[in-house]
């Protein structure tokens, strides 16, 4: 509180206070997070139709991968398309390392902190952070995962 444009501490007034007001809310108890443990398979989906690549980018919101569609537009960190074409060509890259054994966490860490690293020295390319990547691959239409014990 400040008193006379000097602070004053009133931190003992304000518990007192509180004291006196007690409120009869329910504390409620955290619940533990589990996070799935996800093995993506490879067939599942590819960028390839007829044998031809397709991965075309509509600007920083979609992206067609194959015969499916990424939408982006609810990850508004991303803020230049070379981080778009890095999140395309990484997932190109992982889907390599999808054998329905691994984990989409341990994929991702895999990587994680190296992308530039693994992508072509092209100069278009932006880096996107690891969960940019597991964002746009759960957006996936045509992922398909086997559960882990």
């Amino acid at each position: 509180m400040m008193e006379k444009y000097l602070p004053r501490d009133v931190t003992s007034e304000a518990r007192k206070i509180s004291e006196r007001f007690r409120s009869n809310r329910f504390r409620e108890m955290a619940k533990e997070i589990r996070i799935k443990k996800r093995c993506p398979l490879k067939e599942s989906f590819s960028p390839y139709i007829g044998g031809k690549k397709k991965v075309k980018i509509f600007g920083m919101e979609r992206v067609a991968f194959g015969r499916h569609f990424i939408d982006l537009s609810a990850m508004k960190q991303l803020v230049e398309v070379g981080q778009v074409r890095a999140i395309c060509d990484v997932i190109q890259i992982l889907r390599k390392r999808f054998s329905g054994r691994a984990t989409l966490r341990e994929i991702l860490e895999s990587v994680n902190g190296k992308i530039i690293d693994i992508l072509p020295d092209l100069g278009i390319y932006a880096e996107p952070r690891i969960f940019e990547v597991g964002f746009a691959l759960n957006r996936l239409r045509g992922l398909k995962c086997e559960q882990r014990r």
